[in-house]
């Protein structure tokens, strides 16, 4: 009997022995997946702020856009007065060579 408590009691340290073996490679595994999750959210707090980044870029540019289109919109509006002021003078009776000046045709 007492051998066979001795042959038990062997079988049972071998298990534990490869039990504490299994233990340490999945602690190791755990251990390189605490690591790789980390610098993943890291990586993604990057992201996060490079895309909030691009963002505020986007709407600085639309803003620059806008009043980019508002100047060429002012820009068209003063050019088309200055056309039909100038269509309105070449239209009107104004003659500058005329007696309207004091001047008379020679």
């Amino acid at each position: 009997m007492c051998n066979l408590l001795t042959n038990e009691k062997l079988n049972l340290l071998n298990e534990m022995s490869v039990l504490i073996s299994q233990l340490e490679s999945v602690e190791a595994k755990f251990g390189n997946m605490e690591r790789r999750f980390t610098k993943l959210e890291e990586r993604y707090v990057d992201m996060e702020k490079e895309k909030e980044s691009r963002v505020n870029q986007v709407e600085e540019l639309h803003f620059l856009l806008l009043a980019q289109k508002e100047k060429v919109n002012e820009f068209l509006s003063k050019l088309e007065a200055r056309f039909k002021f100038s269509n309105s003078l070449e239209n009107s009776d104004f003659d500058l060579g005329g007696d309207r000046w004091g001047k008379t045709k020679h």
